[in-house]
């Protein structure tokens, strides 16, 4: 029997949000963040506007950050790599696994 390994070196968060990619033409495409790690991001995005895998992009996204008496958030700008698809239930819409090239230290509490 053949278990799959978790490879993932850091921690995933449920985090939901706007998140903006840019690649070679210039030409933006407006992701749903689903999640988010240092390591990388799992983000949702219209079938036709897919990046192909291994693909380098300029993504940009904000991260919350709350104390007691505030709500602020923290953006983040940083260079990804496409590293797999993923179907999602709405046949509309694809998951796209990102990697952060070097990792980041987002510091996201929950």
């Amino acid at each position: 029997m053949k278990f799959d390994v978790e490879r993932r070196t850091h921690r995933r968060y449920d985090l939901s949000g706007p998140f903006n990619l840019l690649g070679g033409n210039g030409t933006p495409a407006h992701a749903r963040l689903l999640n988010l790690s240092d390591g990388g991001a799992f983000v949702s995005l219209p079938i036709g506007s897919l990046p192909v895998c291994g693909k380098r992009l300029d993504v940009r996204f904000t991260v919350p950050r709350t104390t007691p008496n505030t709500r602020m958030v923290e953006e983040f700008s940083c260079r990804a790599t496409v590293v797999r698809h993923q179907p999602l239930t709405d046949d509309n819409f694809g998951g796209v696994g990102l990697q952060f090239t070097p990792p980041l230290h987002l510091a996201i509490e929950v």
